[in-house]
């Protein structure tokens, strides 16, 4: 086996410091990343074959939900009409994909590209979470994709899974948002048809807000909602 090569003892491989979620890979519980445990199952993984979904998500950075990115399973997708890989700890996926613009070619990993991956998060992930997602990766200071490039993913994918909420998000996307929090709070006050919020204004009332309010989305908005209305905004 491969950990004898390397001079790992079946015994070492036994310990129960071990990972085992991923069947057929060993890691050290206490070391491990999601990039580590990726780059342990690339070495059993079909040529073709490539990292997707939360976990392309993940080795991009995106922010998420703890739900989320706690999960254990690690999503692997290999092309249509491949059957999806099964395993335990694994995800699989069959995709229609397009390999010389869908995906990237690391070193050692292959994965979705980030506007690819943003399609595929639109079936897997709310409103809220699915704008926060795309704000990241159009931020100004460090894009890792574009709105016209989103776009045109996008439309490609327009009858699969998620294309209704692909549909909403995309006009909410903004490049200058700096937190998940602050991309999830622009998108209540959105829904809830108040107007869009603006950053330290001189001369405007400014309230504070923090990733703790956001645990009562109801409630911050009406709070939201008295304090304009005080000002003297009206629906």
């Amino acid at each position: 086996m491969d950990g004898e090569y390397h001079g790992v003892t079946p015994k070492r491989l036994r310990g129960r410091d071990m990972d085992r979620s991923v069947w057929g890979v060993r890691g050290r519980a206490n070391e491990e990343s999601i990039r580590t445990r990726c780059e342990l199952l690339a070495v059993r993984m079909p040529t073709d074959a490539f990292f997707s979904h939360t976990t392309a998500a993940l080795l991009l950075g995106i922010p998420f939900p703890p739900s989320l990115a706690e999960q254990r399973a690690i999503h692997v997708s290999v092309p249509r009409p491949q059957r999806a890989p099964h395993a335990s700890g694994l995800k699989g996926h069959s995709l229609t994909i397009d390999g010389d613009t869908e995906l990237v070619y690391g070193s050692t990993l292959v994965h979705t590209s980030a506007a690819r991956t943003w399609c595929d998060l639109s079936g897997i992930l709310k409103l809220t979470d699915l704008v926060a997602a795309g704000d990241f990766l159009l931020h100004w200071e460090n894009p890792l994709t574009t709105r016209e490039e989103l776009g045109s993913v996008a439309g490609r994918m327009s009858r699969r899974r998620g294309s209704r909420n692909r549909a909403a998000a995309f006009p909410l996307l903004n490049d200058r948002a700096e937190s998940r929090p602050e991309s999830i709070l622009r998108v209540l006050i959105h829904l809830a048809g108040l107007p869009t919020p603006r950053i330290y204004h001189e001369g405007w009332y400014v309230m504070e807000l923090n990733a703790d309010d956001l645990r009562n989305p109801e409630e911050l908005i009406a709070r939201i909602r008295r304090v304009l209305l005080k000002r003297g905004w009206r629906p």
